[in-house]
């Protein structure tokens, strides 16, 4: 992955909290939030990991001999979600977020675009399809996380523009109650 960062990245006090004054926070939490969305972005990835991301070059930049620390990040990721640009994988862990770097409707506009172009229209296509299909190597949604394009899907299906066919597992199997995205599939009106 190839992603430049801003120059703001290479100041030495962007990694220190300018917790004295509200506004400059401000202005460094929501510089931080970009960062993370275009950095995410690039990755094509949705999920972030603090124990991970902490040793990458994301909040750790030895160019400069400056990483973040950990309270600090926490911090970033919570105004990610108090923005609605994050949400908690998991409620009591605050250290792993689902990055939201475009939203579902934004998702949802891509995929419809894509169908017209391609005049797919009330054509059946399984999550894997729109996933991994050689007609989506190409497209924005290729490898997308299932999580988002079922979100996408359900707001489609929402609007009445889509059919979100959504298939749970069965009751005895041991993710029950969760959907199977496997066997999940759209269809764009």
């Amino acid at each position: 992955m190839s992603y430049k960062f801003p120059p703001i990245h290479d100041f030495p006090p962007f990694y220190t909290f300018q917790e004295n004054s509200r506004a400059a926070l401000r202005v460094q939490l929501n510089a931080w939030t970009d960062i993370i969305l275009h950095y995410m972005k690039a990755k094509k990835q949705s999920e972030l990991d603090l124990d991970v991301e902490l040793k990458t070059s994301l909040f750790n930049n030895k160019k400069i001999g400056r990483q973040m620390f950990r309270d600090h990040a926490q911090k970033i990721l919570a105004k990610m979600v108090e923005s609605q640009n994050a949400t908690y994988i998991s409620s009591g862990n605050k250290n792993k977020i689902k990055v939201i770097w475009r939203k579902p409707e934004d998702w949802a506009e891509i995929i419809v675009k894509w169908v017209n172009d391609n005049n797919f229209n009330n054509v059946i296509f399984t999550f894997y399809e729109l996933r991994e299909g050689d007609d989506t190597i190409d497209q924005p949604f290729h490898m997308i996380d299932y999580d988002v394009l079922a979100a996408a899907a359900k707001y489609l299906d929402s609007n009445k523009r889509g059919r979100f066919i959504q298939r749970d597992f069965p009751k005895d199997h041991p993710s029950a109650g969760k959907i199977n995205y496997e066997e999940c599939g759209l269809k764009v009106n």
